[in-house]
């Protein structure tokens, strides 16, 4: 579509993204994978290093020396949100309070490590490293903010590491993230909506090392660079169906973590981590539409911290139970906050069972609940005020892995 159709979707869509209030996202970043590390809320990921799942970059690569031969681990399940809506007297928008606005999002990983001499291991895991989806009912309240929000971003992470000597070893790789955008919102003229689709894909790095303090005692630490998204697809406006290309960019931060697993006694192991993400990095999100509006949107966005703490306890020589819990700091605050990711303060409890049969083969489970926190929102407009908190703003995830080694 070119001529007027592109200038008169493109001042729609950019009007309505700087006037109306624009889809923003935040804290995407996955934290459940569904490997054994689920059954802590991811404690003491960063120093653990049990299996394969060490290989992925949020945990801690340089750990694959501390395992023998080859190794492989596949884990599935799902997220099951319960998100809903608490419409504030405040509110100067007509509609509804949004219904259930959670989507159930997959869980699935896999992760391969294979030795190469002694001091070496290669690595390769396929993960989900971030993502949200959202869906409110077409007449809340909030249609101008979000009306349907999905993001997804896919990461295959190719790993090295290298034990340099007994207490000390190395890792790094690549991030091969694809990632897809779909947001969908009330445009400024009454009954139509603003679709944007878009995809992209980019390379980031990571690396990590891991502090042997001992035969009971270790420290990891992982670093991932910033993936800086630019999203490139279309943008419609319906009923008329005007479509015109858009771009968007979505910054997904650097991340440091640090880990530490310790060894109680034969049965018994404590774990625990200490995490920041760079989300002040989102300070500015950038809208193009065709060669005819750009809009440029504030974040004020804050850095995040995360806490954690968890047990390992052998109950028998086949069962392995974990549990652990975490906090995460919120990114933001009620003046700042949008309804595409309604994301406060974070608190994860989290339990898991793994089972090894034999010396190739072994099985587990994880189940976690994570608490969103109330997420208040008290946004206001040339058009209007947008203001509540969440009644229910959480989500149950489950999930098992499977485990060879060869």
């Amino acid at each position: 579509m070119r001529g007027r159709g592109t200038v008169l979707l493109a001042s729609l869509v950019v009007g309505s993204v700087l006037v109306a209030f624009p889809a923003r996202a935040g804290g995407l970043y996955a934290n459940e994978y569904g490997t054994p590390e689920m059954g802590t809320a991811g404690a003491g990921a960063e120093a653990s290093a049990l299996d394969a799942s060490t290989a992925i970059p949020f945990y801690n690569p340089a750990g694959m020396t501390l395992l023998e031969g080859d190794q492989l681990l596949v884990a599935a399940g799902a997220l099951l949100p319960d998100i809903q809506f608490a419409v504030d007297p405040a509110t100067t928008f007509s509609g509804g309070d949004g219904g259930q606005a959670g989507n159930p999002v997959p869980i699935l990983t896999a992760a391969y490590v294979h030795s190469f001499g002694g001091r070496f291991r290669l690595g390769l895991s396929l993960y989900g490293a971030a993502g949200a989806a959202l869906e409110y009912d077409p007449d809340w309240v909030g249609r101008r903010q979000a009306q349907t929000s999905e993001i997804l971003a896919l990461s295959l992470s190719p790993t090295v590491a290298y034990r340099v000597n007994e207490w000390l070893s190395v890792g790094g790789g690549l991030n091969i993230v694809t990632s897809m955008l779909e947001v969908r919102v009330e445009g400024l003229i009454p009954g139509s909506q603003i679709a944007i689709d878009g995809t992209d894909t980019q390379v980031s790095f990571n690396l990590s090392a891991m502090l042997e303090l001992g035969e009971r005692s270790r420290i990891g630490v992982s670093y991932v660079s910033e993936t800086e998204l630019d999203y490139s697809g279309d943008v419609t406006r319906t009923p008329r169906d005007l479509t015109a290309p858009v771009n968007t960019t979505l910054t997904l931060p650097d991340v440091l973590r640090v880990g530490l697993h310790h060894d109680v006694s034969d049965s018994v192991a404590i774990v625990g981590t200490v995490g920041w993400e760079n989300w002040s990095a989102l300070e500015n999100q950038y809208v193009s539409v065709g060669q005819v509006g750009t809009a440029t949107l504030p974040r004020n966005w804050d850095d995040t911290y995360r806490f954690g703490a968890g047990l390992h306890y052998r109950l028998g020589d086949p069962w392995l139970l974990r549990f652990g819990v975490t906090y995460d700091t919120s990114p933001t605050d009620a003046d700042d906050r949008t309804a595409d990711l309604p994301v406060d303060r974070q608190i994860r409890v989290a339990a898991g069972v793994q089972n090894q049969r034999g010396d190739r083969f072994s099985w587990g489970a994880q189940l976690v609940y994570a608490d969103l926190g109330d997420a208040e929102i008290d946004s206001s407009g040339v058009l209007g005020n947008l203001v509540g908190s969440y009644s229910s703003n959480a989500y149950l995830g489950i999930a098992g892995n499977l485990q060879w080694r060869f």
